[in-house]
């Protein structure tokens, strides 16, 4: 009778809190910032960064690609001056390796609306990786 009740109530909550019900696909590819709704899709075969309203930002990476989470799962950002910037991962796995090729390319808010990078990073690793606060600035710093 306990467990028959347990799993009830594990039930309940996992249809009552979105963390349960979404898939991975679902946070990888969608996310809030703020109040913005933010996607990314597949246009001709790269991905594109998509918020209701706002022209389709198309980015520099392959698809598919997904937004760089923290550790909980969560969008993670980082607020640099007046802007919140935060990362969109590419990554694919090299044939008879365990390393991956992952690109990185950094998106910021820009008034009411969003800027890539133009540079992106190239790393020999393959998520999830906690990148350092230093991606985030420096894919707008540096010059292609």
């Amino acid at each position: 009778m306990t467990r028959a009740l347990n799993a009830l109530l594990y039930s309940a909550l996992c249809i009552a809190l979105p963390a349960c019900a979404q898939t991975s696909a679902d946070t990888a590819t969608e996310a809030r910032l703020g109040e913005r709704q933010l996607t990314l899709e597949e246009h001709d075969g790269r991905c594109a960064l998509v918020e209701p309203g706002q022209a389709d930002l198309d980015l520099q990476l392959k698809w598919p690609c997904q937004f760089h989470r923290d550790r909980e799962g969560g969008l993670r950002t980082l607020q640099v001056g007046e802007n919140r910037v935060l990362l969109v991962e590419s990554s694919e796995k090299v044939p008879d390796s365990q390393d991956c090729r992952t690109e990185i390319q950094a998106v910021r808010t820009l008034g009411t609306g969003l800027e890539p990078s133009e540079a992106v990073s190239r790393v020999a690793a393959c998520p999830p990786i906690q990148w350092d606060d230093k991606v985030f600035i420096g894919l707008f710093e540096s010059r292609p």
